[in-house]
């Protein structure tokens, strides 16, 4: 893997937090510049050093990629929950079912002590993951992470702000959940 890469790969792990912060921004971003969707988002630009910017994935280097950052915010290497967070955002973004199933696991367990923005934002990068892919293993892995459960915790705490994201979700996996019983 690029040596620039590695250095944010470090500094995810790193105590200080102006250099987890900058990782965390540069890493969710750099993999989210690796998805066709995202492609030539001009944020990305603005926003990435311009080293990182103009870096190209091949197919085996996102996988190495992904598989590194799901390993570690697996772990709880990183504590913050805003962090996890966000790099679980970009994971459920990445078009990896890898991706997913870690986000999926930071839902499950950092739910229900997110603050709104973070909890939306999740809401917001998983819901399109789970109700756009045809994939059955997808199923699989919202009872493997207790989605639904994680999706009631935190439903009774912000019902009024975010009904739309919640009723979005659940239509998601009534869904998928209904697909597999035919």
């Amino acid at each position: 893997m690029n040596l620039e890469i590695e250095n944010l790969f470090n500094d995810l792990l790193s105590v200080e937090d102006a250099n987890q912060g900058d990782a965390v921004l540069f890493l969710s971003l750099l993999l989210e510049r690796h998805v066709p969707t995202f492609r030539n988002d001009p944020s990305h630009l603005a926003i990435l050093p311009t080293s990182l910017a103009q870096l190209n994935f091949t197919e085996s280097e996102k996988d190495e990629f992904v598989t590194k950052l799901c390993g570690i915010v697996r772990a709880r290497e990183i504590v913050e929950p805003a962090r996890r967070a966000s790099i679980a955002c970009a994971l459920a973004k990445c078009g990896r079912l890898e991706g997913l199933a870690a986000a999926l696991e930071i839902f499950a367990v950092l739910s229900d002590s997110l603050n709104e923005e973070s909890l939306y934002s999740m809401l917001a990068c998983i819901t399109p993951s789970i109700c756009c892919s045809n994939d059955p293993r997808i199923r699989e892995l919202l009872l493997e992470y207790q989605t639904e459960l994680a999706l009631e915790k935190v439903e009774e705490k912000y019902r009024e702000q975010m009904v739309e994201q919640f009723l979005r979700l659940r239509e998601c996996i009534v869904k998928i959940k209904n697909s597999a019983d035919k």
